[in-house]
């Protein structure tokens, strides 16, 4: 008798091969769970729904002194914990209709709207800045990012900086204050969609060009450091840094990262998201161009897990180096995301007029009934010409798990039920299984909430078979 035991899924979901040449420890299906510390696949916490906002209000940003969202009328009854501020259009008519980006300048929101007749326009504390000197064409841009004593704002092919620790006033006469024109430094940026900061510099992103930036306090010290091009994003919400040396982001191509290639501090692209490129791209297809551009990026704070939310899809990536694992999985909360925000060490989202949060607002992760689902590849046992007589298999696990066996690869929805397994089996003689194949996949869907709370886990596979001889195939 011959086993298949696969200890550990630190590879995650992986999309890139065929599901019969996918090796063991990767995934070719990881829904609403994740890859743990120790490389076992994990059911994800609940989405908590907390609050039901008003008609009208869009958006969803914080102060130090909780959230916020927005509108351009008169202020509705909130709920607890969430505060509105007012934004108006210059004619003090016209309704807003987007957030394209906030910062925090001083613990105040800096913002820009978007209103019904396309126009934006960007606010301080709620009061609409209008001071950007003679420059009258260098208006409102539609991403800000707080740096260096200053707020940073992109219009056009302009990187706009305010005057010294005065985020309302953007006029060349002022201290600190002015443009630059950074169509002017390298091509491929007439555009400008986003801002990183990258180490000490800030990266500047259009849809095909990235240039990183020295920026100073004294505008003249300022200075280009390097431009890197054919690269840059498509969702200006999706920049994201992770860990001290890398900048995520949604690329065309996929999701890519820019770091460090060696001491120099130069930076070069890194395919970060290669394992899910073919899932995503699937994904950018069928969303709508809107929806792509507001994909959002951030860090769970819980576990540091990057999360990519692409309308009501979430692409998860579990990085915990001392374990080895570096790996995706996706959530499926169910509703589709406006946007979200990382406050007081939780991940709130927006979903039309309801705000949810990540895990509840407790001390510990709240969990619910969500089956988390994950399909081994097809497996062989290195002999994929052979036929196999399954004959057991057995799971690590905590909580209860469908088991289910897929037998072609050629067919990969068909499957069989195994069994309802509740904890480990290893000691239970193994869970008796009569398939005859040359290739098995093993799939695993939790069942209801784990009692005692906390997540249903899974954490090995054995199977046993029986392998055909060489004399019988003959």
């Amino acid at each position: 008798m011959a086993t298949i035991w696969v200890r550990e899924f630190t590879g995650g979901l992986d999309t890139r091969r065929l599901v019969e040449t996918s090796r063991g420890g990767t995934l070719i299906r990881a829904v609403d769970g994740h890859i743990n510390r120790g490389g076992e696949f994990e059911q994800r916490a609940a989405f908590v729904k907390t609050a039901d906002l008003p008609p009208g209000t869009v958006g969803l940003a914080y102060t130090p002194a909780g959230l916020v969202v927005f509108g351009s009328g008169e202020a509705p009854t909130m709920p607890d914990g969430v505060a509105y501020q007012r934004l108006q259009h210059p004619d003090g008519a016209k309704a807003l209709t987007a957030i394209t980006s906030f910062d925090l300048f001083k613990g105040k929101i800096f913002v820009v709207g978007v209103f019904e007749d396309g126009s934006t326009h960007a606010f301080y504390d709620g009061a609409r800045v209008t001071n950007y000197g003679s420059n009258t064409g260098l208006a409102a841009g539609r991403f800000v990012r707080t740096y260096g004593g200053k707020m940073n704002m992109l219009s056009g092919p302009n990187l706009l900086f305010s005057k010294i620790r005065d985020p309302m006033s953007f006029n060349p006469d002022d201290v600190g204050a002015g443009f630059i024109d950074l169509s002017e430094e390298d091509y491929g940026s007439e555009d400008l969609v986003a801002i990183g900061r990258y180490q000490n510099y800030l990266a500047i992103f259009s849809d095909r060009t990235v240039q990183i930036r020295y920026m100073d306090p004294d505008p003249t010290q300022s200075k280009a450091v390097q431009s890197l091009h054919n690269t840059g994003t498509i969702s200006p919400r999706s920049v994201t840094q992770f860990g001290d040396s890398d900048l995520f982001y949604l690329d065309a191509s996929g999701l890519r990262s820019l770091r460090a290639r060696d001491a120099s501090s130069s930076a070069a692209t890194t395919d970060i998201g290669s394992a899910i490129d073919t899932l995503l791209g699937e994904t950018v297809a069928a969303a709508t161009p809107e929806a792509v551009e507001r994909a959002v990026g951030l860090i769970e704070p819980r576990d540091g897990r990057f999360w990519l939310i692409l309308g009501g899809r979430i692409f998860v990536f579990s990085y915990f180096p001392a374990a080895k694992v570096s790996a995706w999985s996706t959530y499926e909360p169910g509703f589709s995301i406006s946007d979200a925000i990382v406050y007081e060490r939780r991940v709130y989202l927006r979903s039309g007029n309801a705000v949810y949060v990540y895990g509840g607002l407790g001390r510990t992760a709240q969990y619910d009934e969500t089956a988390a689902e994950a399909w081994l590849p097809y497996l062989d046992g290195e002999a994929p010409t052979k036929t196999k007589a399954l004959m057991g298999i057995d799971i690590a696990s905590r909580g209860t798990w469908e088991v289910r066996l897929g037998m072609d690869p050629a067919n990969p929805q068909a499957s069989d039920k195994i069994a309802l397994l509740e904890g480990t089996t290893f000691g239970l003689n193994r869970i008796p299984v009569t398939h005859r194949t040359t290739h098995a996949s093993v799939r695993l869907r939790s069942q209801g909430a784990r009692a005692g709370g906390g997540p249903n886990i899974v954490g090995s596979v054995v199977m046993n078979y029986q392998a055909e001889s060489d004399a019988a195939r003959e």
